[in-house]
């Protein structure tokens, strides 16, 4: 991924830059597995405002939690540095009661308003039916006590 224009199109998504690294945070997609917080706490402060300070860690770092959230609310760009590389191989992993965390190469297809596939690299993604971000997941599983039928 090259550019944060890639990513899918958000009304809440907003960009705090640092002259090392941006990170784009999209706050429909999060879930609050707080892999940011407690990867870098002086850079992801709840408590802070803004509560996303990319300049106070060194931007390898700030990249390297990023790539840890796993629906994809977070993403970075490097001022001197390659874009995000996939994983490889692409893998889909279907959590309990809850979405499919896939990490890799992908191309998403939604309700952005016109037909368009986007490059993504991580995302949880709605197994429920019940998103109101679909194709990702919004937590709605949990408030209409959705289940899997896995052993």
């Amino acid at each position: 991924m090259s550019d944060f224009d890639e990513l899918p199109p958000s009304d809440r998504a907003k960009v705090y830059a640092s002259p090392g690294v941006q990170v784009r945070f999209d706050a429909a997609r999060c879930r609050h597995s707080g892999r940011c917080v407690l990867g870098a706490p002086e850079v992801f402060d709840t408590d802070a405002r803004p509560w996303i300070q990319p300049g106070n860690a060194d931007p390898e770092h700030v990249a390297e939690v990023v790539r840890r959230c796993p629906t994809g609310a977070l993403h970075y760009l490097l001022a001197d540095g390659p874009a995000e590389e996939p994983d490889r191989p692409t893998t889909v992993t279907p959590l309990p009661d809850g979405p499919l965390e896939i990490r890799g190469d992908l191309r998403l297809t939604g309700p952005w308003g016109e037909a368009r596939e986007v490059p993504e690299v991580r995302a949880q993604l709605c197994r429920c039916g019940a998103s109101a971000n679909k194709p990702f997941c919004d937590g709605s599983h949990e408030r209409i006590g959705w289940h899997d039928d896995r052993p």
